[in-house]
């Protein structure tokens, strides 16, 4: 997570609040009130630059390299984390990547000038710091290696695990709706997110022997992405629900195609508050693609739990707006 209202700088990462998180800009103005400084990063010109104090605009696809050269900036201006080394796993192949390149080069690898890279440097080092990420950057190629460049830059600059730092592209957004009303028993067992896979292998009283996987690429989005990708192989069987060909999907022993949101009647949480969205289909699903719900209402019969998952998706709908209506 990150902390704006306390930061001294605050990093908007490829992100346009005026669009994709308006409830957050009486904050960050609160906070330029405040005394922050307010850098946006972003390869396109927008809106949310009114708000910026520095503007650092990068090729796309260029922001692993923006990060990467950060760290060399901190590193060669000793501003990094000096503990850093103690706490973080691999920081000596950590060190080597970010000094395989000089500034010249990790600039010119973003898109940037060199003035842009040491100015953005020197603002970031002035923190505390706080980066909010968007969602731009994880959505293309090697997306995941992005954000976690950005993750290990914030590391290294000392800003995780204080109060007034922070890196964060994603909110706790499941709490918008109660289920309390279907009586659902708890899991018989959790597994944290960050360690999937090798929870999955180290289960033993009794072993996971299927898995299922729906709304969620554990491969890709897996720290441990090769324990991971081992933990859905070595399952007696698992599924994979997805609209695309994913990472997961090429170790599934069954692949259900799914619809998207454009193909479908639901309700939409918020990533980073808790109100609800309308969603209607405004397009014909492929003719062999199911929605989450009408699948898992096919195999309910087969399970013998045909009355828990009665009724289609509207009324499930009303349901739920009954009970956050109370």
């Amino acid at each position: 997570m990150f902390d704006i209202a306390n930061s001294r700088t605050i990093v908007l990462w490829g992100e346009n609040v005026y669009i994709s998180s308006a409830h957050l800009i009486p904050l960050l103005k609160e906070a330029k009130r405040k005394g922050a400084t307010i850098i946006l990063i972003d390869p396109v010109h927008h809106q949310t630059t009114q708000l910026s104090d520095l503007f650092v605009q990068p090729r796309a696809g260029g922001d692993a390299a923006l990060a990467y050269g950060i760290s060399r900036w901190l590193l060669e201006n000793e501003q990094h984390d000096k503990d850093a080394e103690f706490y973080c796993d691999h920081f000596d192949r950590y060190r080597d990547l970010i000094q395989s390149q000089t500034l010249e080069e990790w600039a010119a690898a973003a898109g940037v000038s060199l003035e842009s890279l040491q100015a953005l440097a020197t603002a970031y080092a002035s923190g505390p710091s706080a980066i909010s990420m968007g969602w731009g950057m994880q959505r293309r190629r090697h997306g995941a290696t992005t954000i976690r460049g950005i993750d290990a830059l914030a590391t290294f600059a000392g800003n995780i695990g204080i109060r007034d730092g922070g890196a964060s592209f994603y909110f706790q957004r499941r709490t918008a709706f109660d289920f309390s009303f279907a009586n659902l028993t708890s899991a018989f067992r959790t597994i944290l997110e960050p360690l999937l896979g090798p929870g999955i292998l180290e289960q033993t009283d009794p072993p996971i022997r299927m898995e299922w996987v729906t709304a969620a690429n554990p491969v890709a989005m897996s720290p441990a992405s090769k324990t991971a990708a081992h933990a859905l192989q070595s399952r007696e069987i698992t599924v994979v629900i997805d609209a695309f060909m994913t990472d997961s999907s090429c170790y599934a022993d069954v692949i259900l195609p799914t619809t998207t949101m454009l193909e479908e009647d639901d309700l939409l949480g918020a990533y980073g508050h808790h109100w609800l969205t309308a969603m209607e289909a405004v397009i014909d699903p492929p003719e062999q693609a199911r929605s989450d719900y009408q699948i898992v209402c096919e195999l309910a019969p087969r399970l013998g739990l045909a009355e828990a998952f009665s009724g289609d998706v509207n009324a499930w709908r009303q349901r739920l707006l009954k009970k956050l209506s109370e």
